[in-house]
């Protein structure tokens, strides 16, 4: 039980360091680089947040659920929201913006169409996480086969995307969100039934193949087709979970600093933007820095600021 904690926390603690440096790479808008797109080996990020999450979905009656979510996922969402809000409020007011809508109302309208606020976007996810676990318990009273599930869930993502449904943009992330939740319960269980070494060898070449040949990249966020096509990125991110797992149970699981991050995953995401807003907000006015300086920049201001926010919130009993 300790060893797969660990290798847990380890892999978790690469996934949300990648996370923070892709977000910081947009904002340096520095994507037009070798080294961006070599950072993208690990595109399938957010599925694999969803695929661990559901590895210790446990069932449990349903109001428990909902004020566990509440608990866990509801408080650090209002917290971050509220500061999050408050710096883009400063943001379009050192603008001009003088609508008053846009500090009062537009936060709301936000939250019911993306799941989310202007000045926290990655809140996204634990919006999202509380309806696919609600989702998830509700049907499984219901459905005893979670196949019917996973094809449901996938098809359900598949359309939104043939049809471009864009609107509310949690529609498509709650429904592959569910897919990669349901895979995270039930496969690891599978793989125990029967030699893993097949699977893992199947989802290495898979994953070589697509990175290769025809590389897929899709915002989980809002559905959002990059590059090359929905579904290979589908199978691509199933392909490198599998893999960067193994990964992260042979190796990765012996580096501390590694699963000491992984530990705090939860309360480096959620305040992640907070820092990167102020930090963007302090250069666009003060520090004037682009692309590799405003990168570098970034890069420190987030190694210091994060521990010491994240630090705060755990004091708070926040996350």
């Amino acid at each position: 039980m300790v060893e797969r904690q660990k290798y847990w926390d380890a892999c978790a603690g690469v996934m949300v360091m990648w996370m923070i440096t892709y977000h910081i790479f947009i904002s340096a808008e520095i994507e037009n680089c070798i080294q961006y797109t070599l950072f993208n080996i690990f595109y399938f990020f957010m599925p694999w947040f969803f695929f661990k999450a559901g590895v210790f979905w446990r069932k449990k009656p349903i109001n428990v659920v909902i004020r566990n979510g509440l608990k866990r996922l509801g408080i650090p969402f209002v917290v971050i929201a509220f500061f999050g809000h408050l710096i883009w409020c400063i943001q379009i007011w050192l603008q001009g913006d003088t609508n008053w809508t846009h500090y009062l109302l537009s936060p709301f309208k936000a939250l019911l169409n993306s799941g989310t606020v202007a000045g926290a976007l990655p809140l996204w996810f634990l919006f999202s996480l509380f309806f696919v676990r609600l989702i998830y318990t509700v049907l499984r009273c219901y459905i005893k086969s979670t196949l019917i599930i996973l094809c449901s869930s996938l098809l359900l993502c598949y359309l939104l995307h043939i049809f471009q449904v864009s609107n509310p943009i949690w529609l498509a992330n709650i429904s592959s969100g569910l897919f990669f939740y349901t895979l995270g319960h039930k496969l690891p269980a599978i793989m125990h039934k029967h030699d893993s070494k097949y699977y893992l060898l199947s989802a290495l070449l898979g994953y070589l193949l697509i990175a290769i040949l025809y590389p897929s990249w899709v915002l989980m966020h809002n559905n959002q087709l990059v590059r090359g096509g929905w579904i290979f990125l589908v199978i691509y991110s199933c392909c490198g979970i599998l893999v960067f797992n193994y990964i992260g149970e042979k190796w990765l699981c012996r580096i501390s600093f590694l699963c000491t991050i992984g530990r705090n995953s939860m309360g480096l995401y959620i305040s992640h933007p907070i820092v990167l807003n102020v930090m963007m907000l302090l250069n666009q006015y003060l520090f004037r820095f682009e692309g590799l300086h405003l990168f570098l920049m970034l890069i420190v201001g987030h190694i210091v600021l994060l521990p010491l926010i994240n630090k705060c919130l755990r004091h708070w009993k926040i996350v």
